[in-house]
């Protein structure tokens, strides 16, 4: 049973990341609007798309299919890491803005299977123990994109804000895949069957 909490950070990690590059975008902007010319109406399409990934987690997802929801978050991390990459290197505004859309949906996805993963892995009352974690996780990401936006591109520029990000996306999308298939053979009970 104590393969949860892993999982459990697992998913924070992943919760944490969406959530960095939702106000990361924030902070870079005035220096990306400088940089390709960008009007700066149409740079905040692409921020405002992240209130698609917040607004995800509101929708209940199927806690028991719980294979579906870890490979819906193997394919969000991936497609989030493409989107990253896109925002780093693109040449053109709507190319970035297209980028920042397509981080929101990943991140929407992320954030909407691993709620169900959390909600497999502590069911009934137990959830109300594992809820904090994610929750905190985004909190402190949202806290963090800002400074992180603002001090790598002072530092270093608005492109390696998003460059150095794919190791760590890489990272959870390892962490996610093996932990949450080693608590899916290791507890092969009621709660965590695709049934």
């Amino acid at each position: 049973m104590s393969g949860r909490w892993p999982l459990l950070v697992a998913l924070g990690f992943c919760a944490f990341l969406v959530s960095v590059y939702a106000t990361m975008a924030i902070a870079t902007m005035p220096i990306v609007i400088a940089d390709l010319a960008a009007p700066g109406a149409i740079m905040q399409v692409g921020v405002y798309g992240y209130l698609l990934a917040f607004l995800s987690v509101l929708v209940p997802a199927p806690r028991r299919q719980t294979v579906l929801l870890t490979v819906l978050i193997a394919f969000g991390l991936v497609a989030f890491g493409v989107a990253t990459l896109l925002c780093a290197l693109t040449p053109m505004v709507s190319l970035l803005i297209g980028g920042h859309l397509l981080q929101a949906l990943a991140g929407a996805v992320v954030l909407w299977a691993g709620t169900g993963l959390v909600r497999a892995a502590f069911p009934g009352p137990e959830l109300w123990k594992a809820i904090p974690v994610p929750a905190a996780a985004i909190v402190a990401g949202l806290g963090a994109g800002l400074l992180i936006g603002m001090i790598v591109t002072e530092l270093m520029s608005w492109r390696a804000s998003f460059l150095m990000g794919l190791p760590l996306v890489a990272v959870a999308l390892v962490a996610v895949l093996i932990l949450a298939i080693r608590l899916a053979t290791a507890v092969p009970d009621r709660r965590l069957s695709a049934q």
